[in-house]
């Protein structure tokens, strides 16, 4: 139709110019006469090219979103939480790490994760845990006095299954909010994945809170925690970080253990005696965001092997993330104040958000790095 318009257009438009009105002349117009396209359709212009986002700009929206609704940055683990939770009393469990009591179950949702020597060659986890509600948590095992000394430093209900005698005169002498699976009605032996006595006693957070209520021990925590980036950032060049892929632990000629840092994830990967560490409930890899390794000395008590490992006063350490390592110092005042931890300036280190594994390690343990 449009085609059979042109045509007819044409020819008037040439009778026109041919002849015009009477005694004037009419002159070609200037520009041709444009074609009318035969598709009714109009052309739309090309889509824009999508602008890429930024992740982190992204993230830091969401973060700022937090804020404005009344969310705290926690000081165990850096992320975003609301205010009861920020004022809740943090919890610490005794992990038993024997053998035939791998692996352990709820450790991923801890804050922070201390790791010590105990009786030869084996060693034990004690980790933080303050907002998250693991729904199995164990096996759970002994205490030992140097582990008491880092409990109270988060003012924490502290959680185990017995202990050596000088650590249960401890826990008296320093008036401790403790929960004793020996006498507490809140745990439960496990049999479902073949552990047996002494390495299969299980509880989970909701059954610690209730025996926390039960005693009377107080809900909110008073302690001094840590900063934490909105982020996770480099290590600021001035302290001359090295790259650090890989840091490999030998506790002794049984035991070892391996972080892998994964770049993609920014985050490095725990291995146990070369095997990936994996939670027993949650099947999740155990990961670190942070690592610390504070260097000390141990001495040997008796013929049973029980250890007495120096945790006050001060020492070198090296702090490990997002693919990077630092030489670092650390100072503990007393048995119930904060362990500081800070760069060779004496600026307080700023963690990177997500967990802290924090690596106790004494003279006869043998600490190797893998740079690319």
């Amino acid at each position: 139709m449009r085609k059979s318009l042109y045509f007819i257009l044409l020819i008037v438009l040439i009778i026109s110019t041919s002849c015009g009105a009477e005694g004037e002349k009419i002159e070609e117009p200037e520009e041709p006469i444009q074609e009318v396209p035969e598709d009714d359709e109009t052309e739309e212009p090309e889509d824009e090219e999508e602008q890429e986002i930024d992740p982190r700009e992204e993230a830091l929206k969401v973060i700022e979103d937090l804020k404005d609704k009344g969310y705290i940055q926690s000081n165990l683990n850096g992320s975003y939480i609301e205010e009861d939770s920020f004022n809740l009393r943090p919890v610490t469990v005794m992990y038993d790490n024997h053998p035939y009591a791998r692996w352990q179950a709820g450790i991923v949702m801890a804050d922070i994760v201390y790791e010590f020597e105990v009786e030869y060659p084996f060693t034990r986890y004690m980790a933080v845990f303050q907002d998250k509600k693991p729904e199995h948590i164990g096996p759970v095992r002994s205490a030992r006095p140097y582990y008491l000394i880092h409990a109270l430093e988060y003012d924490s209900i502290y959680v185990h299954v017995g202990g050596s005698n000088d650590a249960m005169a401890k826990i008296k002498d320093y008036y401790m909010a403790d929960v004793d699976g020996l006498y507490s009605g809140n745990f439960w032996r496990y049999y479902d994945t073949g552990k047996s006595i002494p390495n299969n006693m299980y509880t989970d957070m909701e059954n610690i809170r209730e025996a926390q209520n039960f005693y009377g021990y107080r809900l909110n925590g008073e302690f001094e925690g840590y900063e934490f980036n909105d982020l996770t950032e480099p290590i600021n060049q001035d302290y001359e970080p090295v790259n650090c892929i890989d840091i490999n632990i030998i506790f002794n000629p049984h035991y070892e253990i391996d972080f892998s840092y994964n770049k993609d994830e920014e985050i490095y990967i725990r291995y146990v005696n070369g095997e990936k560490q994996i939670d027993e409930y949650y099947e999740n890899d155990v990961k670190a965001t942070n690592i610390i390794v504070l260097k000390t000395t141990k001495r040997v008590l008796d013929d049973v092997g029980r250890l007495a490992i120096d945790s006050i006063g001060q020492g070198e350490g090296i702090y490990i993330t997002k693919g990077q390592k630092v030489d670092i110092t650390w100072e503990k005042n007393s048995y119930n104040t904060k362990t500081f931890f800070y760069y060779k300036n004496g600026e307080e280190i700023v963690f990177n958000p997500g967990q802290t594994w924090i690596e106790v390690t004494t003279q006869d343990t043998s600490i190797n790095y893998e740079e690319e």
